[in-house]
């Protein structure tokens, strides 16, 4: 199929380009073929450069999921933290030297008491960053605002409202793929 729209296209071309030898020789308008000819590039996926850390490359893909592990440190007498996971999903704003995120955010997590009572924390969060970035290196700081509930021995309890500021420090890798570190207080 290729190579009959090479071939149409070249007949086409031969063509245009012959006209003016059967002109009749009465007609003394000048006959030029218009032919144009477009060399413009398009964009396909295997152009696509993973080690662009660029505004257009960052504004290709600027939603994000993020799944994590979280690491609570609540201390007490006789109290354990289990490493809980965390998901979340956003939408990034890139400029230059900066990425402002916006993301909600759910994490889940199991405390155990000195009596043996274990309880499983849930958060939801709506979280704004501000990241400054060297090519594929950014950090910055970020504000979440959320609740808090728990379950315990089978009782639930109720939302608190929460306020966390976080510090994150990160790195991209292949492909919108990025590897980071948030500590949150």
């Amino acid at each position: 199929m290729r190579n009959l729209k090479r071939a149409f296209a070249l007949a086409i071309i031969v063509g245009t380009l012959s006209l003016p030898a059967f002109a009749s020789a009465s007609d003394n308008t000048p006959i030029v073929p218009d032919l144009n000819l477009d060399a413009q590039r398009h964009r396909r996926e295997r152009d696509y450069d993973p080690t662009d850390f660029g505004v257009e490359a960052r504004q290709r893909f600027p939603f994000f999921v993020s799944l994590g592990a979280y690491f609570p440190t609540f201390s007490g007498d006789g109290t354990s933290n289990s490493t809980g996971a965390e998901l979340a999903f956003g939408y990034r704003f890139p400029t230059d030297n900066l990425d402002f995120r916006v993301s909600v955010r759910g994490q889940e997590f199991n405390i155990t008491d000195s009596f043996g009572n274990q309880s499983t924390i849930d958060v939801s969060e709506f979280s704004f960053d501000a990241l400054f970035r060297l090519q594929q290196f950014y950090a910055g700081p970020g504000i979440s605002f959320g609740s808090v509930t728990g379950t315990t021995n089978g009782f639930s309890v109720s939302g608190s409202n929460q306020t966390v500021f976080s510090l994150t420090a990160g790195y991209d890798t292949y492909k919108g793929i990025s590897l980071n570190f948030g500590l949150r207080f």
